[in-house]
C-alpha cells in the first residue's frame, strides 16, 4: 500500500485550526477581563467588529500585534523590555520571582533603597 500523505496534512490542519481557536478563546477572555465588549475591541484595535468576531471564533488567527497591545492594555504585561518577567494581576504588580506589591507598597520603596545604599557604605 502506498503512502499518499494525507493524513499528516489533515492532521496538521486540525493542530492548527485548534491552536487558532485556543488563542481566540484567550483573546476573548482578555478582552471580558478588560470590560471591552466586541464593538469597543473593534474601536481600539482600528478593525472592524466582523473581524474581531472571527478572531473570537478562531476562524482567523489574532495576529500578534493585536494580541500583544490588548496584553499590554489590560495591564497583563509592561511594554518595556527592561520589566521583563514583570506582570500586572489581581491589582498587583508581580516580580519574576513571584512576589506580588500592593500599590500602598511603592511608599516605601523609595526609603528602603535608600537604607541599602546607606548599608553598603558601611
Amino acid at each position: 500500500m502506498k503512502y499518499d500523505g494525507a493524513k499528516p496534512k489533515a492532521r496538521k490542519l486540525r493542530k492548527r485550526l485548534e491552536s487558532r481557536m485556543l488563542l481566540g478563546s484567550r483573546f476573548k477572555v482578555m478582552c471580558a477581563d478588560a470590560g471591552l465588549n466586541l464593538d469597543a475591541v473593534a474601536k481600539l484595535l482600528h478593525v472592524t467588529p466582523r473581524t474581531v468576531r472571527y478572531w473570537f471564533s478562531g476562524q482567523t488567527s489574532v495576529p500578534y500585534a493585536s494580541y500583544r497591545l490588548m496584553r499590554i492594555l489590560c495591564r497583563y504585561e509592561l511594554p518595556d523590555p527592561a520589566w521583563a518577567g514583570w506582570l500586572f494581576h489581581s491589582g498587583k504588580l508581580w516580580s519574576p520571582e513571584g512576589h506580588g506589591f500592593e500599590p500602598q507598597d511603592a511608599a516605601w520603596w523609595s526609603l528602603l533603597v535608600r537604607q541599602v545604599r546607606c548599608f553598603r557604605g558601611l
